[in-house]
């Protein structure tokens, strides 16, 4: 191991080598330089000698665990860091941190204790001289390693007894900071909302710009494909869903136990989770594929909450030989659904999947291989839609998940004990998913997207959030059509005030108004849709005003989240 001095006197310490970084952000970046054209050592230590010694015990625990950042940047003042992107990403899951006290992912890195794979810091480029603070370079390192796909976590404790209060970062630092992450136009807005704001002045504002404007953008991904190549993880199967769900299930796999599948390795048991509303011809398509999995499923349960004079079980035939357990519900509600499987599973894991999704015969299996691979504790997968295009450049690798799919999303059960389950405030609303994968990732879940675990979702045209009209206008829909607008349900707003300081969610709605004036297109198509805008914008603000008393009026009834039970083998509802 290396280490490089950012402060203080050099620790005891039986390093490699000790690289003085100590004078600033340019002498830090000469330092990690000379460390990555001349170390060998597998892994860097930053360490600022101040804080005293090294917890050389904790450092060589860390080594040995599965990840490629940790660091104490949490306890070091960077809680909330930088501010202004309050005004970017004012509700983004990974600009919230825990608790006081849990391990967490995090990408709030200080360079006054940090450990890191020393080939990571050539992938992410060494430091940014461009930075006046320390902590801003320390944001910058950790913002490009979470980019790259590394696996973060801050570790209370690893600074020893030392805690510093929030500290200061310069405008033109944190202006930087949002420069690198969401580029040019991005950043005028941002400045342009703080100096609106109060948060800085005109002037400062204007400068601040100036100076960032020209900086080059995060580079996304980078690090998984240097990481397998140098045996940390498992190349895996990237085979195109499309194509496994065309062929023969027979045929298309190969199970090494008979139809039945091979049992988990290592003993691991997955529970499959699916509510179903009305979607029968779905369910038994869904039904047939699972019962050809190469990982053989501990249970399958179905959550039926078809109304009763509707109701049948022909799609069961689908599903012969899965151990299948079938709970109905007379009152329907995504979350009261969820809530009675998760009380009545007994796997290790629980994996959720929708009633109309699609899935390739080895998904059981690749979802515990890359959670055996990460470390991970919740594992998330994609969800193709047709016509959905593309995906995001930022979901096209495997990193820390900042989102939680509940139509393709794996959880280990004990996560459950901490977090709870999901809250009955969104029993007939969106964001039932973002609450939970909020309260999972702030209770120190190790949560990992990996897009190679890909489902089809069909959308069907009826049941789930439909039968309540939740989610009537899409994100997609709004930014295609002139007439779609898309604004926060109560519900949503609900979720960002439990969560998020006032000013997070005042800027989030501030941008869900803006967002009624933009649309993909020529030029006419865009002023078209900005006229439209303002026309209906009484209509927007009025409908705003409107969910947020509902908001409100939901903060005082809620939240209600069940604790996880013991499972029982016979819950109410069973058949």
């Amino acid at each position: 191991m290396e280490l490089v001095l950012t402060g203080g006197e050099a620790p005891r310490w039986d390093a490699e080598r000790v690289a003085d970084g100590r004078g600033g952000v340019r002498a830090c970046a000469e330092a990690v330089r000379r460390v990555m054209d001349e170390g060998e050592a597998e892994w860097v230590l930053f360490w600022d000698g101040s804080l005293g010694a090294v917890p050389e015990d904790l450092i060589r625990e860390l080594i040995q665990r599965s990840g490629d950042v940790w660091h104490g940047g949490l306890d070091m003042g960077l809680k909330g860091r930088p501010e202004l992107f309050d005004f970017v990403t004012p509700c983004w899951m990974l600009h919230g941190d825990p608790e006081e006290g849990i391990e967490a992912s995090s990408w709030r890195v200080s360079l006054r204790c940090c450990l890191i794979r020393r080939e990571l810091l050539r992938v992410a480029g060494g430091l940014d001289e461009g930075f006046v603070s320390m902590e801003a370079a320390g944001l910058d390192l950790g913002y490009r390693c979470l980019c790259a796909g590394a696996m973060m976590r801050f570790v209370p404790g690893l600074s020893g007894s030392k805690r510093l209060p929030h500290v200061s970062i310069p405008l033109q630092d944190e202006a930087r900071l949002v420069a690198k992450a969401r580029g040019r136009k991005w950043l005028g807005y941002a400045l342009a909302r703080a100096a609106m704001t109060g948060y800085c002045g005109v002037v400062e504002a204007f400068r601040a710009y100036m100076r960032a404007k020209d900086v080059p953008g995060v580079v996304l991904g980078g690090w998984e494909g240097i990481a397998r190549g140098r045996g940390r993880v498992g190349t895996g199967r990237d085979a195109a869903l499309a194509q496994a769900l065309e062929e023969d299930g027979e045929e298309s796999v190969v199970l090494s136990q008979g139809r039945g599948g091979i049992a988990a390795g290592g003993g691991e048991k997955v529970t499959v989770l699916v509510p179903t509303v009305d979607r029968y011809p779905y369910l038994k398509t869904l039904m047939g594929q699972l019962a050809r999995q190469t990982v053989r499923p501990h249970e399958v349960i179905v959550v039926d909450q078809t109304e009763r004079e509707r109701r049948h079980r022909d799609w069961q035939e689908a599903a012969a030989g899965l151990p299948l357990r079938v709970i109905e519900m007379d009152e329907a509600g995504q979350c009261s659904s969820r809530n009675a499987g998760l009380q009545a599973s007994t796997g290790d894991w629980v994996l959720f999947l929708d009633d109309d999704d699609e899935v390739a015969l080895d998904l059981i299996e690749r979802f515990l291989k890359s959670a055996r691979e990460t470390g991970a504790e919740v594992v998330c997968g994609v969800a193709d839609e047709a016509g959905g295009g593309e995906l995001p450049a930022w979901f096209q690798f495997r990193r820390v998940s900042d989102v939680f799919p509940t139509n393709a999303g794996m959880v280990r059960r004990d996560v459950f004990v901490r977090s709870g389950l999901f809250d009955l405030a969104y029993n007939r609303g969106a964001r039932a998913d973002g609450d939970l994968g909020t309260r999972m990732f702030r209770s120190g879940a190790k949560a990992v997207l990996d897009p190679s675990l890909r489902v089809f979702h069909h959308h069907a045209p009826r049941g789930g959030l439909r039968r309540h009209k939740a989610r009537v206008a899409t994100y997609a829909a709004s930014r295609q059509s002139l007439w779609v607008r898309q604004l926060p349900e109560a519900t949503e707003l609900y979720l960002k005030m439990r969560f998020y300081s006032p000013r997070q969610v005042r800027e989030s709605l501030v941008m869900s108004v803006l967002g009624t004036f933009s649309v993909r297109g020529p030029w006419w198509k865009r002023l078209a849709k900005a006229g439209i805008g303002l026309a209906v914008l009484p209509w927007t603000i009025r409908e705003l005003r409107k969910q947020l008393a509902k908001a409100r009026e939901m903060l005082e009834k809620y939240p209600k989240i069940e604790g996880l039970r013991e499972s029982c083998s016979n819950p109410t509802g069973e058949v």
